[in-house]
């Protein structure tokens, strides 16, 4: 139940409302079975917090006592009336629903919505004084005393406004001869701070008396409006009301209007531009009389669609997260209901469709036509972040209809969408029902803009809308399998649609376009299953508009005795992750005994599945995830049931976590763990002694714009290595002789790795290595090795006891440069003991993803971290952990003499 549109006083656009209303409940079940909501002009619902739309919970009253009122029933069960107070703009609306309720017997009465008045807004004093003077045959002034706050005065003459001015007085005129006035004034206020006052005191003026009088009698004017095009034809004549002899008459007043004075005859075609109230105005001497002739337009364009996305933060899909400036967001944001979106996000630049490389869908909800003929449809769109690429627009149901387009890049993509012709689009789509629109990416790489999507139709004015028919079934001819539902004959109808809907989903089961009986049969149905019929009478689209869709109350289908009872082993309906098995079985018994079941496909279709009764099994993928339902068949497709499930696709690679690095530990060993990763296609571990971490190696980022080599490090013939995008970590040798000299390490390094950059393949340029304990004196470098440079990483080990602290790259140049960095060096014994996954040590550590690790050395500090790398090529890694192992047990020797 919807009232009909609320308006405020004052003229104020909005205002503070409360709204009470006594409810009861009439069932057992049915104590939250109504539904609240507040809408605003246009009929769209209101989303106030605790108020719109909310269920109250509503007192039951089982037995109502014949003839109460819901108040008293509401009071005899302890109850109160339901009361909300929010703020309404002018013209709202109030819903009460209980169609959705599984038991909706709701009693309603005594609704009432009261204005709660600001008391700044106080209603101003009554105009006093109010006098009369300068009375005359077809006028007189009025004039009254002035109001304080008054924003103007609104003059009232024989209980009607007739205009507003701001002073306090005015003069009236074009009044007649020897009448009585009734005259009052308002004080009007300023809608803000002060409402307007109460209307005066009234008094009585009658203007002079007019001997020669005329009366004027009209014949076959218009009444009601009239059409564009229609002609409008009558007379006027007059008379002198004293001696009753004919007066001449004049007209003016609209253009293109004919008036023959000698007969009064009035004649006139009125066109478009007429649109509106058109006054004729005929004089006689000093007197007059006006006809007002409305005309109206013999289209009219209706809007059935408008969306914009001004203010929308973020929107996506339900299954994946959004990669908007780092945050998620799993929930759907719906803009108004029965939109579908798949990964749409944000509102800048509109509705934004897909990330790079990712192409995204918005759907509409269901636009209905006002009757089957032509829609327009106009949007903006553009394509985003300065890339170009093609739109696909796709009309489905009721329309057949697809239409691609090429978008003009936008050049910042944080802007609203701009107008004009590049950005601007409108096509034409025949209809014939209800209808989505489907907006998609076609080419590009998937970040486009859509907005101001705009769908409206022109119909002719005249068109007279059919009633809906009463559709019901015919419960006599209802089987296990099929449905036959009846109504009756609309009036200059053109034929009948007709939809068969699941009850329980509300999803269309058939549909039949257009018939001319007024009965349908509905067959292979579900047995024991209910339906609703839905019926319209189809207008032709000129002088009949078709009517609203009208359901009819549910029935069900009877029941097949001879049906089987299928069963499901455990967990079929269970959701399962990408790369995982889903296997259930399925069986079938009539009276006891089994029954043969067929596998009859996934919907929607899917590759990969298998069935070997009474299994089915199958491994989705990631781009598999998604809902379906696998049907299953006995009796050579008579009888079915539908197992529905979920697929979800494995969540991004994560850091691993290790475990069990400490419980495990020994004096020469420890137990290593990490939780599986369902993304992960290898493991990786790296194991080391002392304090080096590999992954902060020494970089030369500032020494090439400038700066200077890092701390403790020098250089000569040395520059910013700039080939090959290797500017962050890379110093260059210019020359023969250059060299690179280390800090000084604060202990003896045991492991040494750099990487080297070579700019050929065929270079003859060679790299030495020389190692000292600390010294910068030519005696003091010990040659370690020498290479011929390539691109790679170069790794060197030493012995804790030679305590090299300081390294020295010498150039001898050939062909080719070279370019040095991501040097590490670590301390006692630093070096990865072995890796995992990889040809030279492939141990399989099975789901544990454990190994014991041994032959370590006792009570020394060890650091450990693991690397995964997944089935797309991405690498995580966990954090550095460290531990200490065990220190060695030593024996106690005794001697006994």
């Amino acid at each position: 139940m919807q009232s009909p549109p609320i308006e405020l006083s004052n003229d104020v656009s909005s205002a503070t409302v409360k709204v009470t209303f006594s409810a009861i409940a009439l069932a057992a079940s049915a104590a939250s079975a109504l539904k609240f909501s507040v809408l605003d002009a246009n009929g769209e619902i209101l989303s106030i917090a605790g108020v719109s739309p909310v269920t109250p919970t509503l007192p039951v009253v089982t037995s109502p006592t014949v003839g109460s009122t819901v108040a008293a029933e509401l009071a005899g069960v302890g109850g109160s009336a339901q009361t909300f107070t929010f703020t309404a703009p002018a013209g709202f609306k109030l819903k009460f629903d209980a169609s959705t309720a599984g038991n909706s017997n709701v009693a309603l009465d005594d609704i009432l919505v009261e204005q709660v008045i600001d008391p700044l807004f106080a209603p101003l004093a009554a105009p006093t004084g109010v006098t009369s003077n300068n009375v005359e045959k077809f006028s007189f002034t009025v004039a009254w005393g002035t109001v304080a706050n008054a924003a103007g005065y609104e003059v009232w003459l024989d209980d009607a406004p007739i205009g507003i001015c701001d002073t306090t007085s005015t003069n009236l005129t074009g009044l007649t001869a020897g009448t009585p006035y009734k005259v009052q004034v308002r004080a009007k206020g300023d809608n803000l701070h002060y409402g307007d006052s109460p209307l005066s005191s009234a008094i009585t003026v009658t203007t002079q008396a007019d001997a020669q009088k005329i009366d004027f009698t009209v014949t076959g004017a218009p009444e009601a409006p009239v059409y564009t095009g229609d002609p409008v034809a009558f007379t006027v004549t007059a008379e002198n009301e004293s001696t009753h002899a004919a007066a001449e008459v004049s007209f003016f007043g609209i253009a293109g209007a004919t008036f023959a004075a000698a007969t009064g005859a009035f004649a006139w075609t009125p066109t478009e531009n007429d649109v509106g109230s058109n006054v004729a105005t005929f004089t006689s001497g000093a007197y007059s009389t006006n006809v007002t002739i409305e005309v109206l337009s013999t289209s009219v364009t209706t809007n059935l669609f408008h969306e914009t996305f001004a203010g929308c933060v973020t929107k996506w899909n339900n299954s994946a997260a959004m990669p908007a400036n780092g945050t998620t967001n799993t929930t759907t944001y719906v803009v108004e209901d029965g939109w579908n979106f798949a990964h749409c996000y944000r509102g800048e630049s509109g509705l934004k469709m897909g990330t790079e490389n990712v192409f995204g869908t918005a759907t509409t909800r269901a636009i209905v036509p006002t009757t089957p003929g032509t829609v327009s449809l106009s949007f903006r769109a553009a394509a985003c972040l300065g890339k170009t690429g093609e739109l696909t627009v796709t009309a489905a149901g009721g329309a057949s209809w697809s239409q691609t387009v090429s978008l003009t890049a936008m050049t910042n993509a944080a802007e609203a969408l701009p107008a004009g012709a590049d950005y601007e689009f409108a096509y034409d789509i025949p209809v014939t029902d209800a209808f989505t629109l489907t907006f998609t990416p076609a080419s590009g790489d998937g970040r486009m803009g859509v907005d101001d999507i705009l769908v409206r139709q022109t119909t002719p004015a005249r068109i007279v809308a059919l009633p809906a028919p009463a559709p019901a079934f015919d419960e006599t001819r209802t089987t296990v399998s099929s449905l036959v539902a009846e109504w009756t004959a609309v009036a200059d109808a053109e034929g009948y649609g007709v939809r068969l809907l699941d009850a329980e989903t509300g999803d269309v089961v058939q549909t039949i376009a257009s018939q001319a009986a007024t009965s349908a049969t509905f067959t292979g149905l579900a047995a024991y299953h209910e339906y609703v019929a839905s019926v319209r009478a189809l207008g032709d689209g000129t002088a009949t508009a078709s009517s609203p869709w009208a359901q009819s109350a549910a029935a069900r289908t009877s029941v097949d005795v001879n049906a089987p009872v299928f069963a499901a082993s455990e967990g079929a309906g269970d959701a399962v992750m990408a790369t995982a098995e889903k296997r259930f079985s399925v069986t079938a018994t009539r009276d006891g005994d089994p029954v043969a079941v067929s596998y009859a496909g996934l919907a929607p279709a899917a590759s990969g599945a298998t069935w070997s009764s009474p299994w089915f099994s199958w491994t989705p993928t990631d781009a598999d995830a998604g809902s379906y339902t696998a049907r299953f068949t006995t009796d050579n497709g008579a009888y079915s049931t539908n197992i529905a499930f979920t697929v979800t696709a494995r969540p991004a690679l994560a850091d691993p976590v290790v475990t069990n690095t400490v419980a495990g530990v020994k004096n020469a060993s420890f137990l290593w763990d990490v939780v599986p990763q369902p993304r992960a296609a290898s493991y990786a571990v790296r194991l080391w002694r002392g304090v080096a971490d590999y992954r902060n190696p020494v970089c030369f980022e500032d020494f090439g714009d400038g700066g200077s080599m890092p701390d403790g490090w020098s250089g000569t013939d040395t520059e910013w290595y700039t080939k090959g995008g290797y500017e962050s970590s890379r110093v260059k040798f210019v020359k023969d002789g250059a060299t690179l000299v280390s800090k000084l390490h604060s202990a003896p390094v045991t492991n040494l790795t750099f990487h080297t950059r070579s700019s050929s393949t065929s270079a003859t340029s060679t790299l030495k290595l020389y190692a000292s304990t600390g010294g910068t004196g030519e005696q003091d470098w010990s040659f370690i090795s020498s290479q011929t440079i390539s691109t790679g990483v170069q790794s060197e080990s030493f012995p804790d006891s030679l305590g090299y602290r300081r390294f020295k790259w010498v150039f001898a140049k050939g062909t080719g440069t070279l370019g040095l960095g991501d040097i590490a060096a670590a301390h006692e014994g630093a070096s990865a003991i072995f890796t995992l996954g990889t040809a030279e040590s492939a141990v399989d550590l099975g789901t544990s993803r454990s190994l014991d690790v041994s032959n370590l050395r006792a009570g020394r500090d060890y650091f450990l971290e693991v690397t995964v790398t997944g089935d797309d090529g991405t690498t995580t890694k966990s954090s550095v952990l460290r531990f200490a192992t065990k220190p060695a047990h030593k024996a106690t020797v005794f001697i006994v003499r």
